[in-house]
């Protein structure tokens, strides 16, 4: 890799490294996710965070560093102004869900271009969306499974109701185990079926309770983790489901 590099990074979070350093941990377009080392931070902080909340979209001039794995950032400049992303607090929590969502599941391996484009994509819809985004997060997990390669099959009918994790189909009602662990309810199916099948506009006026939402989102974070080999646990998604419990 060379000494200097330019990229586009999508920032997860911030982490205080010292009195005047902060490590940016971001998916880089190249390489996956990984932590640069920003210097210099002290008196400049505000405009620090202005720049690195949550699912920022920067250019970026990397440096290599010879004693660590750890390289720095020298150069930044936002891609987009993502003002709603700061200045809503709804979008701004889903903002925060998203990144603790991709810090748990994307690892430092090979960047897919696809997928990286399909999250500054993404991004840039929850910005600028003016409707109702109390399914954003559901939706968005839906999208992410099938981005990464996870993609559940659109084989729902009426004799194939239920949607088993291990195979990634919709299976006949009496042909499971009727194990939860393996499969999702089939309420939570349906939900599956209809965020599969509908256009985004459609998706976001889809009817669920607060209590559906959560619930949905919790098994696709177990068939995501399912398919990743690891735990993944989102503490975010309870403050979300507390904003969004009143939401139908």
């Amino acid at each position: 890799m060379p000494l200097n590099r330019k990229s586009q990074l999508i920032v997860l979070h911030l982490t205080k490294y010292s009195d005047s350093g902060m490590i940016v941990n971001a998916i880089d377009s190249s390489v996956g996710r990984c932590g640069f080392f920003l210097k210099g931070v002290g008196r400049n902080k505000s405009a620090l965070l202005a720049n690195f909340h949550s699912l920022s979209i920067l250019e970026a001039v990397i440096q290599a560093s010879p004693k660590s794995d750890l390289h720095y950032l020298k150069e930044y400049s936002p891609v987009y102004s993502l003002s709603a992303l700061r200045s809503d607090p709804v979008k701004s929590s889903i903002a925060l869900f998203i990144s603790e969502v991709l810090y748990r599941s994307l690892f430092e391996i090979s960047m897919d271009a696809k997928l990286f484009d399909w999250l500054c994509d993404t991004i840039k819809l929850l910005n600028d969306t003016d409707t109702s985004v109390a399914n954003f997060h559901p939706w968005f997990l839906v999208g992410l499974c099938s981005k990464m390669g996870f993609h559940p099959q659109s084989n729902y009918s009426d004799t194939n109701r239920i949607f088993q994790i291990t195979t990634e189909n919709f299976i006949p009602d009496d042909s499971y185990s009727r194990s939860l662990e393996d499969t999702f309810s089939a309420e939570l199916s349906y939900v599956l079926h209809r965020f599969l099948t509908s256009p985004f506009g459609e998706a976001m006026e889809l009817q669920l309770s607060g209590t559906q939402r959560n619930a949905f989102s919790l098994k696709m974070l177990e068939y995501l983790s399912y398919h990743l080999g690891i735990n993944i646990r989102v503490k975010s998604l309870a403050v979300l489901h507390d904003i969004f419990a009143n939401f139908v």
